[in-house]
């Protein structure tokens, strides 16, 4: 007698020789035939491997006959797959933790769509020093004022050759100094249509608080359908900088006629700031008995540059800008600091 295994449940058979029960008495499913060759039909079949059915006979038996329990081999699992996905799973993880580092959206800002956001570390505390907290300083906002220009009067009247000018005098009666003074002068038809706006501007450059200027605004071409003109006083910028204009002294005034018909005022202008001056200029305002402007001019000394003490002469023409012969002329020098 030798042993033997079903096919289908393992259990082992007990043969005699050239006999054996078509069945098996545990799982009751038809057996195979004794094979030939004795050696093959006693080795035992590796596992996942079952030797092809006869002819008339399926994999689990005859054909018609009740399917067999199926059974499932146990194989030994492979170490070396298992370290290879432990390895790439912990690359996977590092990955992961770098990207969303680099990932982590700044302050105050949503993270990127795809990424977690990354809690930053929390700061390392010091600890006071003992004693009173000192009281923070109360922030103290700079007052703010307004830069002002004001109108105070206005003159007009036409040149020789048809423009129009005015004569205005602003002054600044705020508070702080300020620089950029200027005027406007705007011509409107009979029906209120403005056609014409002409701005002047200020010779000085800087006005203190409570101090006057007089500018002259020159229409050179005023259009014929402007039958009116409006004078407002300008904008200004409140002088924040350092003063870099200087008065100059006007010195040996002297009126003469000129061979064009106008008449000349010829001076010098003597740096008595401390130091030198660049661009000398002298403007010159004539007035009436009245004290109220009726004549402009200004220009350059020769040269512009005057040296500690030095002296530069100048020579005006006048009468362009003259509303009436002036009573008087009143002289100003100016200078900047080089």
């Amino acid at each position: 007698m030798s042993e033997a295994r079903c096919p289908h449940c393992r259990a082992p058979i007990l043969t005699s020789a050239g006999a054996r029960p078509d069945r098996c008495v545990f799982c009751k499913q038809p057996l195979p035939p004794i094979e030939s060759n004795p050696s093959r039909s006693n080795t035992p079949e590796a596992p996942g491997w079952a030797p092809a059915p006869p002819p008339g006979r399926s994999a689990s038996g005859p054909v018609g006959a009740p399917s067999p329990v199926a059974w499932t081999t146990v194989r030994r699992p492979d170490t070396r797959l298992m370290a290879g996905g432990v390895a790439l799973a912990l690359v996977t993880v590092g990955l992961v933790v770098m990207v969303g580092f680099r990932g982590a959206a700044p302050a105050g800002k949503p993270a990127p769509r795809g990424f977690a956001p990354v809690t930053a570390p929390a700061a390392t505390s010091v600890e006071a020093p003992s004693g009173p907290a000192p009281r923070p300083t109360p922030a103290v906002a700079a007052p703010s004022v307004e830069p002002m220009v004001r109108l105070v009067s206005s003159r007009e009247a036409t040149t020789r050759i048809g423009g129009r000018y005015f004569l205005v005098t602003v002054d600044n009666p705020g508070t702080i100094p300020i620089e950029g003074v200027s005027a406007l002068a705007t011509g409107y038809t009979t029906d209120g249509r403005s056609v014409v706006s002409q701005p002047g501007y200020a010779v000085r450059g800087r006005l203190e608080p409570g101090e006057a200027t007089v500018l002259l605004v020159l229409v050179a071409r005023p259009p014929a359908e402007a039958t009116r003109y409006e004078v407002t006083a300008g904008r200004a910028r409140a002088a924040t900088g350092p003063v870099h204009e200087v008065p100059l002294d006007v010195a040996d005034i002297v009126e003469m006629p000129s061979s064009s018909g106008f008449h000349e005022l010829r001076g010098a202008l003597v740096n008595t700031s401390g130091g030198p001056v660049r661009f000398a200029k002298v403007v010159a305002i004539g007035r009436d008995a009245a004290g109220a402007p009726c004549a402009f001019a200004d220009g350059f000394a020769q040269p512009s540059d005057v040296p500690v003490g030095g002296r530069a002469p100048f020579s005006l023409s006048v009468g362009t800008f003259e509303v009436e012969r002036p009573a008087r002329w009143e002289l100003v020098g100016l200078g900047r600091r080089g």
